[in-house]
């Protein structure tokens, strides 16, 4: 699943009344997905997790999202599968570094510190200054994972340059 900020579109996936659909195979439509964008700071006890003003969208009900102002955003699955991530952001400082988490554990370390595979750390990539960068995951999570955005506590995009999915492919 790659996002395409310059058009807001998924490749390898189609659209139907607003609704993104994995296109054609026996699977073909939704599983579930949890599309947030617009940033909004970051947790303040967690000040290293992003949090989000915005759920564009919200299918199924294997994956539960909260967003707090003391923990920032988490995606809780509720069932076991294959999960895709996508992780968007920017910061208009200079380059930021972005990272995709699982169950973490150290939510105040900066990304490029770095967090360890067992503190929850699945990829890393940078935000470009002015611009968009973005990161993917995929793999295996169990019910009660806990995925999360998490960055050195500077990227600052308002807008959809901020933007986190978290999609369950298969079971």
């Amino acid at each position: 699943i790659v996002f395409d900020i310059s058009d807001n579109t998924y490749k390898g996936y189609g659209s139907a009344s607003g609704i993104w659909y994995p296109l054609g195979g026996a699977n073909a439509g939704p599983r579930s997905m949890v599309q947030v964008d617009s940033g909004n700071g970051y947790g303040s006890t967690n000040d290293k997790v992003r949090r989000f003003s915005n759920t564009r969208l919200d299918i199924g009900s294997d994956i539960t999202y909260a967003d707090s102002a003391t923990n920032g955003a988490s995606f809780t699955v509720n069932s076991d599968g294959v999960y895709s991530v996508t992780y968007i952001d920017r910061y208009t400082g200079g380059g930021e570094q972005i990272c995709i988490t699982v169950n973490a554990t150290a939510m105040t370390t900066q990304c490029g510190t770095p967090i360890t595979y067992a503190q929850g750390f699945r990829a890393l990539g940078n935000a470009l200054t002015n611009g968009a960068g973005n990161i993917s995951w995929t793999g295996f999570l169990s019910a009660g994972d806990v995925v999360r955005p998490q960055n050195n506590g500077n990227a600052n995009a308002t807008d959809e340059y901020a933007t986190f999915v978290v999609t369950k492919v298969s079971d």
